[in-house]
């Protein structure tokens, strides 16, 4: 790759990467071009130089988010210790984040734009498939019926569990240095 392509793959990273942070603090609907633009120091126009619109950078940030976050799907999918597999999922998600600021603002970003009215419809067709609660009722209803998992309302479980994930993501994209407690505490939640 020769200098001149290095600085567009670099401009584009620096675009997306921008984005990113201002869709998480601002929302996809109140961050505009202008300020993208006034963030990176460039005109408008040289953000069109590289993504047509500020929804396909946010499309392309879902679907990034969207394909990094398939082994979550696949953890769930082990019933054999509901228990355990819940502890290595919240394991997997915590060490992901801890590595990898990017994944946890991805994770961030699938998570509002997710519930977000101003969300467009093509990028709603992108996360039809994101919702973690739901593939987590089974998983918590099979630690039910072994007494690994206390009793009570399947799906609001699953809610409590991914609501703490979700909530330490959030809020340690807004304060970087803030300790992730261990996956042992995420889990007794869970416990009886």
């Amino acid at each position: 790759m020769n200098q001149r392509e290095q600085q567009r793959v670099n401009r584009e990273k620096q675009i997306r990467e921008c984005c990113l942070d201002l869709f998480i603090s601002h929302g996809y609907a109140a961050a505009g071009i202008r300020d993208i633009a006034k963030k990176l120091n460039i005109a408008t126009g040289v953000f069109f130089n590289y993504f047509e619109s500020k929804e396909k950078v946010y499309f392309e940030l879902i679907k990034e988010g969207a394909d990094s976050q398939k082994f979550i799907k696949q953890m769930l999918s082990v019933n054999e210790n509901p228990i355990q597999t819940l502890r290595d999922v919240a394991d997997k998600v915590l060490c992901v984040f801890g590595e990898n600021g990017r994944s946890l603002k991805l994770f961030v970003l699938m998570m509002q734009a997710y519930w977000s009215n101003a969300t467009p419809e093509v990028i709603k067709s992108l996360l039809k498939d994101y919702d973690l609660i739901t593939p987590t009722v089974s998983l918590i209803s099979a630690g039910q019926e072994t007494g690994q998992i206390r009793e009570g309302e399947p799906k609001a479980l699953s809610a409590a569990f991914w609501s703490a994930l979700q909530g330490l993501a959030l809020n340690k994209s807004i304060s970087p240095d803030l300790p992730f407690p261990k996956s042992d505490w995420i889990v007794a939640i869970l416990k009886p």
